[in-house]
């Protein structure tokens, strides 16, 4: 993980020392970093794509409250995908004990389109870990999905064609499932 990311250049010399088997995970904290995300995000070694919200806020000199930060985060979940590297990795809470907090920031992050969530403390990890994973009712809700691949079809009251069979496919290998 590479802080402070915002320097194409460097990072273009720093990922040509690196082992081709080592992820190379550039922190976005600076409006700089997050200007220059697509080029960033589309060097070879970068495997995805981490938000330093902490830091980025003060940058920006903003709150630090996750509702004044949504732009960037949505900007980096976009060039992620845009340069087809893994979702990005979100900022930590800076909650501790907390573990609602802590859950509805992951649940945030997840809706987002993130990948995952950095932790800085041992209690955030059950939290983030469940956020992260499909419930019960999204995985029953996308086997049901997956099963009218081919047409678009309604089930439970919903429209369900392609682009949906996907989201639902997404569920179930988040979750680790056959599809």
């Amino acid at each position: 993980m590479v802080p402070k990311a915002e320097d194409v250049a460097l990072l273009h010399a720093l990922a040509r020392t690196l082992p081709n088997d080592l992820a190379f995970v550039p922190l976005i904290e600076s409006a700089l970093g997050v200007v220059h995300a697509l080029e960033i995000a589309s060097i070879d070694a970068v495997t995805r794509l981490a938000f330093g919200a902490i830091d980025f806020a003060l940058d920006i000199d903003a709150d630090g409250g996750d509702r004044f930060l949504d732009h960037a985060r949505a900007q980096l979940v976009l060039v992620s995908r845009a340069a087809e590297i893994a979702a990005p990795l979100d900022s930590p809470s800076v909650e501790i004990k907390d573990v609602a907090m802590i859950a509805a920031s992951a649940r945030t992050a997840r809706n987002f389109g993130f990948g995952g969530k950095l932790c800085i403390h041992p209690v955030q990890l059950a939290p983030v870990v469940e956020a992260f994973t499909p419930t019960e009712a999204e995985i029953s809700w996308a086997q049901s999905v997956v099963g009218a691949e081919g047409a678009a079809a309604q089930i439970a009251g919903q429209m369900v064609d392609r682009p949906v069979i996907e989201r639902a496919k997404k569920i179930l290998t988040r979750a680790g499932l056959e599809l």
